[in-house]
């Protein structure tokens, strides 16, 4: 496997994430870490490069999760208990190429933002949680005074569905279809 440090990482820096070209098929990268037996999350941001063949990843290097892996950014985690993680990616078609970032081991069932380390074991911030749906928990001892102001960047959007089971479309030329109005439902209590 060909490793270079020259993506531009999900966050939009050059330089800030990793690519790894296969050069045989089914092959891996991974990573042996000396831990007790606990519940471990491990997560890694992938987007693909070259290629179209099976990209998996593993927490315990024995078992192969194949993760769908597009030419957009995608956060992947696995959780498993478990002894002395192996951590890794697995590129099923030789000259296949994608792009890592941010590959991060934690303790939990979850994985938490990610934690920029360079390479060195560091603690997860314990005064908040952010869940899966967007969620943000403070934990007792860290609820922010009145006089704090919480500030957020990012995007959100509805779930929601068509009001109709069956649409009503218009052929107003030949091939070329119209469609006057489309109604969608949605809950704010889905909010995400």
């Amino acid at each position: 496997m060909t490793v270079a440090f020259d993506q531009t990482g999900p966050e939009g820096t050059a330089n800030s994430a990793s690519s790894f070209l296969s050069t045989t098929s089914n092959e891996q990268i991974t990573q042996s870490i000396s831990l007790a037996n606990a519940t471990y999350t491990y997560s890694t941001w992938l987007r693909r490069l070259i290629g179209g063949g099976n990209v998996s990843i593993t927490i315990d290097g024995v078992t192969w999760s194949t993760v769908a892996v597009t030419s957009v950014w995608t956060r992947f985690t696995l959780t498993q208990a478990q002894e002395d993680p192996v951590i890794g990616i697995q590129l099923e078609d030789s000259g296949d190429k994608i792009a890592t970032a941010y590959n991060q081991l934690e303790t939990g069932n979850a994985a938490t933002s990610v934690i920029v380390t360079g390479n060195a074991a560091v603690t997860a911030n314990s005064a908040y949680s952010l869940g899966n749906t967007g969620l943000l928990t403070f934990a007792n001892a860290s609820i922010p005074g009145s006089d704090v102001i919480v500030s957020w960047t990012g995007c959100f959007y509805y779930r929601c569905r068509f009001t109709d089971d069956t649409i009503d479309l218009n052929n107003m030329m030949r091939g070329l279809w119209e469609l006057q109005k489309l109604s969608f439902v949605g809950s704010p209590k889905n909010k995400v």
